[in-house]
């Protein structure tokens, strides 16, 4: 049975038990977006240089998109036994509890600047204009999935973020 879950084979089949227009896009194995209706963007460890580290706030992101729109998402942190779910319309979670962002206006933003390690003209001028902005702002090596959760929550204000990872991108945008 391990090697079921550890090679993908039992998530695989779970998605496709609910019919044959449902592909899995795991970041671990696939390079194209598949041509379906049904996708199921899966990241099995969000934060791996984290969770590698054997540090705290590494995740497991899924989200399910119809035509392209992220109709349902979840994150889970197992270092915190936190699980955040997020249906579209319906509002986001945390272990089972309505969240919503902060409403503050009468201080400085809190925001999560979480950028590649890769050195670009375009993330050194992102990061110019966080800093110019004059808001207080945050890195960390944190699931970038667990970090919107972190927004949806109110903990923060906001994430700014540049990364070719898209698979907590697309769980963390609806939560």
């Amino acid at each position: 049975r391990f090697t079921k879950i550890y090679d993908g084979t039992l998530q695989k089949e779970i998605v496709k038990s609910f019919g044959p227009d449902h592909e899995v896009f795991a970041e671990e194995e696939n390079d194209k977006w598949p041509e379906v209706k049904n996708i199921w963007g899966i990241d099995p460890i969000s934060g791996t240089s984290t969770f590698l580290a054997g540090l705290p706030h590494y995740a497991i992101a899924v989200s399910h998109m119809i035509d392209g729109v992220v109709n349902f998402a979840v994150i889970y942190d197992p270092a915190v036994d936190e699980l955040f779910t997020a249906w579209l319309g319906e509002g986001a979670y945390k272990n089972g509890e309505k969240i919503k962002v902060s409403e503050k206006n009468d201080i400085l933003p809190r925001v999560i600047l979480n950028l590649s390690s890769v050195n670009t003209p375009l993330k050194n001028e992102i990061y110019q204009a966080v800093i110019d902005s004059g808001c207080n702002f945050y890195k960390n090596r944190n699931s970038y999935g667990l970090n919107y959760c972190h927004v949806a929550t109110g903990q923060y204000d906001g994430i700014v973020t540049s990364t070719k990872d898209v698979f907590p991108e697309l769980a963390g945008s609806l939560i």
